[in-house]
């Protein structure tokens, strides 16, 4: 289904039910519906032609999921970027998107954001009769394969971050992947903060359940909101989650959280043990990335200790070598994965689509074996990432800033690990001279890198880095 389809069936069937609650602010299915519909008649009328695309850069809210909801009905394309970005680095990519439209909280332009015209995140106003109708037709006669969403990537690969370019058979496809068999309970949690899990949200919108963006931020309170609202299902970082799991203190009564859904980085046995005695919940990792959303699911219960587990419905996967053969079962290689979720395409590079899209499949970078059974184990990036949190930060990025510094002659940069976020960027620095202050280098990243991507470790070195005959640095020697 179309992603503006999604809430129908349950506001036709269930009006008054609740669908979005954030904070002490919520929205039944017929408030939603009716409310993403006004949004969608302000967009035409401020200019928003199908096809066209709409910038947010703010923190996930209701706000954020009307105007998504809006946007797709009206024909455009939502481009939600994180908040957490530096002003530099939201032009650099907003002047890729190059929208016809933003929407901010205050309503104003955003200093450095090349955008025709801001719009207020709330969408003011009430549009005619001919706006409505023009949403209307443009909803009916779009198709699934239309675009709705570009998503910016950590930019693994390289410096530069991709734009991925998904259809609205990305999330709609998803909205009957899983057969919850008390939907009508389920209230689920989105514990996300950069952007927004459409994905999950559209589906939980599909069978009628509810769904929570806690204003909680970090641990601390988080259970405490979670029981208050009555939320069942959350998903949420496997670093944020062990520290949740990890409190001295007991959790709150009346919590009655029944499956953890985590994603971006391995969740092990362990802290699926950990889940189980402190909620009595099932542990479920899941496997997906932005060009290619829920490949896989391993619920803790069934699946070998290390597995991310097998393709789900309407998925398949594959481990091929570097000539492009099927490797026998065991043996190491490139995850390539085919599902409907998977993306259009990188946005305007088209070079960089047909090299990982190709004939029906997406080579995902990663480096995996199968066992016997038929699950799956995810060896190591094949372009080498740091999981910060969940959040991937591409070495090459930290890199590229760090030599624009004069004091910096060569840099390095790894993963550090971290008890709370899982890895920290690490920066080993060959300086030029004297070496520069950590506290000016980390100033100096601060203005052009998002906070967690800047280095919470830097040391200095004398030597050379080690490099191989072809000139490139061998991190696995620093």
């Amino acid at each position: 289904m179309r992603v503006d389809e999604a809430i129908e069936r349950a506001a036709t069937i269930v009006p008054e039910k609740v669908a979005l609650r954030h904070g002490d602010r919520s929205w039944t299915y017929r408030q939603l519906r009716d409310e993403r519909d006004r949004r969608a008649g302000v967009l035409i009328e401020a200019g928003l032609s199908v096809g066209d695309r709409l910038v947010v850069a703010e923190r996930v809210s209701d706000e954020q999921v009307l105007d998504y909801l809006a946007c797709v009905r009206a024909g455009g394309v939502f481009a939600g970027l994180s908040a957490f970005l530096t002003p530099t680095e939201l032009g650099e990519l907003t002047k890729r998107i190059a929208p016809s439209l933003a929407c901010a909280t205050s309503g104003l332009a955003q200093p450095g954001l090349p955008v025709p015209r801001t719009l207020p995140l709330s969408l003011p106003g009430k549009p005619g009769a001919a706006a409505l109708r023009e949403a209307a037709r443009r909803a009916a006669a779009g198709g699934t394969e239309d675009p709705c969403e570009i998503r910016s990537t950590s930019g693994t690969v390289g410096a530069r971050p991709k734009l991925v370019v998904t259809a609205h058979r990305t999330h709609g496809s998803r909205c009957s992947a899983e057969a919850w068999t008390t939907a009508d309970e389920q209230i689920f949690a989105s514990l996300a903060t950069a952007s927004l899990q459409m994905g999950a949200i559209c589906r939980t919108f599909a069978l009628g359940g509810s769904v929570v963006l806690p204003r909680t931020v970090g641990i601390y309170g988080l259970e405490a909101e979670l029981a208050r609202q009555g939320v069942t299902e959350i998903a949420i970082a496997p670093a944020l989650l062990g520290a949740l799991v990890g409190q001295d203190s007991p959790p709150p009564p009346g919590l009655r959280l029944r499956l953890v859904q985590t994603q971006g980085a391995a969740a092990s046995r362990e802290l699926g043990e950990a889940v189980a005695a402190r909620y009595g919940a099932t542990l479920t990792q899941r496997y997906g990335m932005t060009e290619c959303v829920g490949v896989m699911a391993s619920p803790a219960s069934g699946a070998p200790a290390g597995s991310v587990g097998k393709p789900e419905r309407d998925a398949a996967a594959r481990i091929l070598d570097g000539a492009g053969r099927v490797v026998a079962t065991g043996e190491v290689g490139e995850l390539v994965v085919r599902s409907a979720t998977m993306m259009l395409g990188y946005l305007d590079d088209p070079q960089a689509t047909a090299a990982v899209l190709r004939d029906g499949w997406l080579h995902t970078g990663d480096n995996a074996w199968r066992d016997a059974d038929g699950f799956y184990y995810i060896v190591g990036r094949r372009a080498l990432q740091i999981n910060v949190g969940s959040l991937k930060v591409a070495p090459e990025e930290v890199e590229e800033v760090l030599l624009r510094h004069p004091g910096g002659r060569e840099v390095v940069v790894v993963p550090q690990p971290d008890r709370a976020r899982g890895e920290v960027v690490k920066a080993i620095v060959v300086p030029e001279g004297s070496p520069p202050e950590v506290v000016e280098l980390r100033r100096f990243c601060r203005a052009r890198l998002a906070g967690y991507k800047v280095p919470r470790v830097i040391v200095f070195r004398a030597a050379p880095l080690p490099r191989s005959e072809r000139g490139k640095v061998l991190r696995q020697r620093v």
